[in-house]
């Protein structure tokens, strides 16, 4: 018998952990309201489904297919994707963002944090319309400036 916290420590895989979605999600629940969206610049969408705050995106694992990343770029319609998502930050603003770091991967050979800097429109978004407040493991939090 061991409680949550060792058992999901156990599960994780290098840098990911789930422990640290767990409390950033607890965190967001805290902060947010249940009709406040949340964006996460990363490979964790779990945390859309652990903090019960919807994605500002469609995409579950959008930043892979919003990057530069090889990947990305093969498939048509790169521009548009970035557009789309460009306007639905607008349209519905997240209360937070989150960027993750050290999450480097076979497909996406930059982190999420190189990425947000090479996404110069996206970057702006956030210099622009949000404060960092702190971090929560690997992720950077930047709430909704007032």
């Amino acid at each position: 018998r061991v409680d949550r916290t060792t058992y999901l420590e156990r599960l994780q895989v290098g840098d990911y952990s789930y422990v640290t979605e767990e409390e950033a999600a607890r965190y967001l629940r805290e902060h947010t309201s249940e009709g406040q969206g949340i964006f996460v610049w990363g490979l964790s969408p779990g945390i859309y489904a652990l903090s019960d705050r919807h994605p500002t995106t469609r995409f579950a694992f959008h930043k892979l297919l919003l990057t530069d990343a090889p990947l990305s770029r093969n498939l048509a319609g790169l521009e548009e994707r970035r557009a789309e998502l460009l306007d639905r930050l607008e349209r519905d603003p997240p209360a937070y963002v989150l960027v993750a770091r050290g999450d480097a991967n076979g497909f996406e050979p930059l982190d999420s944090e190189a990425t947000l800097r090479r996404f110069a429109a996206l970057r702006a978004i956030v210099a622009r319309a949000y404060v960092y407040e702190k971090r929560i493991g690997r992720f950077a939090l930047y709430r909704r400036a007032p």
